[in-house]
């Protein structure tokens, strides 16, 4: 989806679709991230060292995953710039995506 939209920026310029695509965008961004999320919730209780520590693995997740996404959804507002600024906020997105991979790769 991060791809796609960059691309579609490049191509496009900021005139991409105007909020349609913004919402679709940010839609399967999330959608994505909760599939991502949830999966690391599984794995989070499947490896947990003792049950007393499943909880409080889940609890912190939690936690930082709110935070960044209250981080990410004000930067992501001061960065939009009427479409201008997707490309770096796609970007963004792409190299949060690829450390992730690498990070769960390791």
């Amino acid at each position: 989806a991060c791809v796609t939209a960059f691309v579609l920026w490049m191509a496009f310029g900021p005139t991409v679709g105007g909020m349609a695509v913004a919402i679709a965008i940010v839609y399967v961004l999330y959608f994505g991230w909760e599939s991502f999320f949830i999966q690391h919730q599984i794995l989070c209780i499947q490896n947990s060292p003792s049950s007393n520590h499943t909880s409080l693995m889940l609890m912190t997740n939690f936690v930082f995953i709110t935070f960044g996404g209250m981080g990410g959804s004000v930067m992501a507002g001061e960065l939009w710039k009427n479409g201008e600024g997707m490309g770096l906020i796609l970007l963004i997105w792409i190299g949060l995506i690829v450390t992730a991979s690498v990070i769960y790769g390791a």
